[in-house]
Parts: structure tokens; C-alpha cells; sequence
């Protein structure tokens, strides 16, 4: 009887021995994209586009090697949307504006809590499609990334 508790007594040991081993290596996580370490990293565009024709509109080129996280979008009621690189291809109409009512919920955008993507030499574009001299003013801002 007392060879199977010395038995157990040792096995005992030489797990507690190996679950001490195991709990010591290192840890490893996976990296995700970054906040650059710039001076400033975080970016913010903002100005008025009137517009009397159904066209596109740049306002802002990533000339950065880095990419450009969009976080908030806010616009007036203006006839135009959002798009990158001229095209919506995937992308919901996205359009902020700076009251909340039943009409335009608050969303992603409004809150600063987005993560839209403008890859490293694509532009920001307004897309609009209204006519009759509107005025659209927008608010945008992001930050830098770096992999």
C-alpha cells in the first residue's frame, strides 16, 4: 500500500514540476495594426463643397506610406456621400449628419467609434447628386497606421 502513495507522491511532484515549466514561456500575441508614432498621428479634414452638377469631388489624398483609419464623418444634410477612390463598391452610403433625429440615427461614424480604411494613395471623394447649388459641409477624422 505505501509503494502506490509513494507512486502518487511522485507523479504529484512531477506535475506540479512540468505545469510549472509550462506557465513560464513566453507569451506570444498577434499584432495588429498600430497608431503611427508621428508627431501626429491623428488627422482631421474639413471644409464646403457647393456643388451644381452630379459629380465627384476629391478632398483628400493619403500621400502618406502609411494607411489612414477614418473614424468620424459629419456632414450637414447636403446632397452628397462619402466614398474612397471615387467608388462605394462595398461600402453602406455613407452619410453623418452633425443632428441626430429619427431621420438619421446616430451610427459608427457620429460617435468617432468607425474604421474605415483609405489604403496609402487613395483619396477621399464626395460623390453628388443633387443639382440645384447645395451646400455640403463635412468634418472628418482618422488616424495613421503603420503595420
Amino acid at each position: 500500500m505505501t509503494n502506490w502513495k509513494n507512486l502518487f507522491g511522485i507523479a504529484a511532484i512531477l506535475f506540479a514540476i512540468g505545469f510549472l515549466l509550462r506557465s513560464v514561456q513566453p507569451a506570444y500575441a498577434i499584432q495588429g495594426p498600430n497608431v503611427s508614432l508621428g508627431t501626429n498621428p491623428i488627422e482631421n479634414i474639413s471644409g464646403e463643397i457647393v456643388m451644381n452638377s452630379i459629380t465627384t469631388t476629391t478632398i483628400w489624398t493619403n500621400n502618406s506610406n502609411h494607411d489612414f483609419i477614418v473614424t468620424t464623418v459629419l456632414m450637414n444634410s447636403g446632397g452628397c456621400y462619402l466614398t474612397v477612390d471615387g467608388k462605394q463598391d462595398g461600402l453602406a452610403q455613407i452619410s453623418g449628419f452633425t443632428t441626430i433625429t429619427s431621420h438619421h440615427p446616430s451610427n459608427a461614424f457620429l460617435q468617432g467609434k468607425a474604421k474605415l480604411k483609405v489604403p496609402a494613395g487613395s483619396t477621399i471623394d464626395f460623390n453628388h447628386y443633387n443639382t440645384n447649388w447645395n451646400s455640403c459641409q463635412y468634418y472628418i477624422e482618422g488616424y495613421y497606421v503603420h503595420p
